[in-house]
C-alpha cells in the first residue's frame, strides 16, 4: 500500500494565519490585527474577560461592574473603540481601590454607540 500524495498548503496557509493573529493580539496590536485580519463581513466575537483582564488586571474582572446602554446601532463595517474617563475612586477596606469610570464605545466618526460606566478593583 502507498501512500497518497497530500497537498498541505491549505494547512500552512491556516497556520501562519493563527500565528501572526496571535502575535499580534499577543504584543497589543489590536488595531494592525483589526484591519489585517479581521473580515467585513463576519461577526467576529472576543473573549472580553481574558481580553479586559490581560489590559486592567484581575480586579476587573473578579470585581468588575458594568452598567451600560446601547446607544446607537453598530452596523457591519464599523470601526470602534472603547474609552474610560475615571470619574471617581473609592478606597475599600482590605486597602484596595474601586475606580469608577464612565465608558463608552464610539465609531470612527466619534458617535456615541455604548455609553453607561465601569468599575473594577485594583490592588
Amino acid at each position: 500500500m502507498s501512500a497518497a500524495a497530500v497537498d498541505t498548503s491549505l494547512d500552512n496557509e491556516v497556520r501562519d494565519w493563527l500565528y501572526r493573529e496571535a502575535e499580534l493580539l499577543d504584543n497589543g496590536l489590536e488595531r494592525q490585527w483589526l484591519e489585517q485580519m479581521v473580515s467585513r463581513d463576519i461577526v467576529y466575537q472576543l473573549p472580553l474577560r481574558q481580553t479586559v483582564e490581560r489590559a486592567r488586571g484581575a480586579g476587573w474582572v473578579e470585581g468588575g461592574r458594568a452598567d451600560l446602554t446601547m446607544v446607537r446601532p453598530i452596523f457591519v463595517g464599523d470601526f470602534v473603540s472603547s474609552r474610560t474617563f475615571v470619574k471617581g475612586k473609592e478606597l475599600l477596606v482590605d486597602g484596595s481601590v474601586r475606580l469608577v469610570c464612565e465608558a463608552w464605545v464610539e465609531s470612527q466618526t466619534g458617535e456615541k454607540k455604548v455609553a453607561g460606566t465601569v468599575s473594577g478593583i485594583v490592588r
